[in-house]
């Protein structure tokens, strides 16, 4: 007899994700008036960010921490429910000397400036937008510091989006057309994703939402991420 479990609305999205990817079967979801889908399956098993298998409770209270969200895979009667880190684990790590070009030609090289800010976002994240908008005012105080803003968008895209939002972020480097130049360190796993990096290139911190309080003490302080 096949078990079921219904997810909730906030998952909604996760969902369809895997509908477009043509992993889910149309016959194991029911969607409920609620909003709400119902997967049945005989199986349900749970894993950490490292494969390693949980139980259900301990699956849940790693959700409710806010640090994971989580991919799905159907095989046969068993559904697997893998936990994926927003935050990548990557400080210490070394990135490759890059060279970006930003929207108004100037080259941007990774490492050049005592410290650099990274910062990746798109035009369809509305937290990126207001992230941006205090980055630039970031950037108008600490002139030291390289503020490189890189979008997987387009340039003619972005620079309509900004046209129509009547911004200029003069004092940031938009860099758009990124082509994953660090997927081999990282995952993008959401937006807005700021890596702080010293001349050496090695990362220093990672501050992912719409909080910059890690770049402000790091900016002021830095050698207490050291």
């Amino acid at each position: 007899m096949l078990n079921s479990i219904s997810m909730t609305h906030k998952y909604f999205l996760t969902f369809i994700f895997f509908l477009l990817s043509g992993v889910v079967f149309s016959q194991q979801l029911k969607y409920n008036p609620d909003g709400s889908i119902s997967i049945s399956a005989s199986f349900f098993l749970h894993y950490d960010s490292n494969g390693v298998e949980l139980t259900n409770k301990q699956f849940s209270d790693s959700l409710a921490t806010g640090g994971f969200f989580f991919s799905t895979e159907f095989r046969n009667d068993t559904v697997k429910y893998y936990l994926k880190n927003k935050k990548p684990d990557i400080v210490g790590k070394l990135l490759p000397m890059t060279t970006f070009t930003d929207i108004n030609g100037k080259n941007m090289h990774i490492g050049e400036a005592k410290t650099t800010i990274l910062n990746f976002w798109n035009t369809t994240c509305s937290p990126c937008i207001k992230e941006l908008n205090e980055l630039n005012k970031l950037a108008e105080t600490f002139k030291d510091v390289a503020f490189i803003a890189i979008t997987k968008d387009s340039l003619q895209k972005v620079k309509k989006f900004m046209d129509g939002l009547n911004v200029d972020w003069n004092s940031l480097s938009i860099v758009t057309g990124y082509k994953g130049e660090f997927d081999h360190i990282f995952e993008i796993t959401v937006y807005p994703l700021n890596l702080i990096v010293d001349n050496k290139c090695i990362i220093r911190n990672v501050s992912i939402g719409k909080s910059l309080v890690g770049i402000r003490e790091y900016i002021k302080e830095p050698d207490i991420f050291k």
